[in-house]
C-alpha cells in the first residue's frame, strides 16, 4: 500500500508470532507446490534446479527479515520512550527558531525607530550667542593655531563639504533638515 504525500497512513500492529506463522506457512505451501512442479516431467534438470534455486533464495530472504524484525521488536520499549523525547525536542526547535526569528526582526524595528540623541540645549547656545561657552578652553589654543588663509580656505571647504554630504548619505535625516551648507564663521 502506497501513501501519497501528505496523506498519513494507519499501521496496524501484528504480533511477531503470528508473523512468524504465517511465514512459515507461505514457506511450507511454496515448497509443496514446488515438489508438485518438479514431481511433473515437463520441467528438464535445470528448470528443476532453478526453480530449486529461486524458492531457497526468497526463503532465505523472508527468514532474514523476519530475523532483522524479530532485533528490532527486542527495542520497541527504547523507541516508544524515546519517540516522546523527539517530540519535545522536534516543539523545543521550533520554539527556538520562531524566538530568534522574533527577535531578529524586533532588532529590525529597533534599528528603524531609533531617533539619533541631539545634543538641544548645545544647538540653543551656539544660536543665540554664537558661540560655545562650554566648550574647554584648551581647544581654542588649538583652534587658533592653524588658521588658513584665503586660498586654503576654499578647497578646505569644498572637501569638508563633500565630506559632510556624504556622511549625511549614509544616515536618515529629519524631515526639518532640508538644506546643509558649509561655511567659515570668523569671530
Amino acid at each position: 500500500m502506497a501513501a501519497e504525500l501528505g496523506q498519513t497512513v494507519e499501521l496496524s500492529t501484528l504480533e511477531l508470532s503470528t508473523l512468524v506463522s504465517r511465514a512459515a506457512q507461505d514457506s511450507y505451501s511454496s515448497l509443496k507446490e514446488l515438489v508438485e512442479k518438479c514431481r511433473s516431467t515437463e520441467l528438464s534438470d535445470t528448470d528443476k534446479k532453478i526453480s530449486i534455486l529461486k524458492f531457497l533464495g526468497k526463503t532465505q530472504q523472508r527468514m532474514i527479515r523476519l530475523n532483522v524484525l524479530s532485533k528490532w521488536c527486542q527495542q520497541v520499549h527504547l523507541i516508544k520512550h524515546c519517540q516522546p523525547l523527539a517530540s519535545t525536542v522536534s516543539n523545543h526547535d521550533m520554539c527556538f527558531t520562531q524566538a530568534a526569528d522574533s527577535l531578529f526582526f524586533m532588532h529590525e524595528g529597533l534599528q528603524q525607530t531609533r531617533a539619533p540623541v541631539y545634543d538641544v540645549p548645545s544647538a540653543i547656545d551656539i544660536l543665540l550667542t554664537r558661540s560655545y561657552q562650554r566648550l574647554p578652553k584648551c581647544t581654542e589654543d588649538v583652534g587658533t593655531q592653524y588658521t588658513l588663509n584665503e586660498e586654503q580656505q576654499k578647497p578646505a571647504l569644498k572637501k569638508l563639504d563633500a565630506l559632510v554630504r556624504s556622511k549625511l548619505l549614509e544616515v536618515s535625516l529629519p524631515k526639518e533638515i532640508s538644506e546643509i551648507k558649509v561655511s567659515m564663521v570668523r569671530h
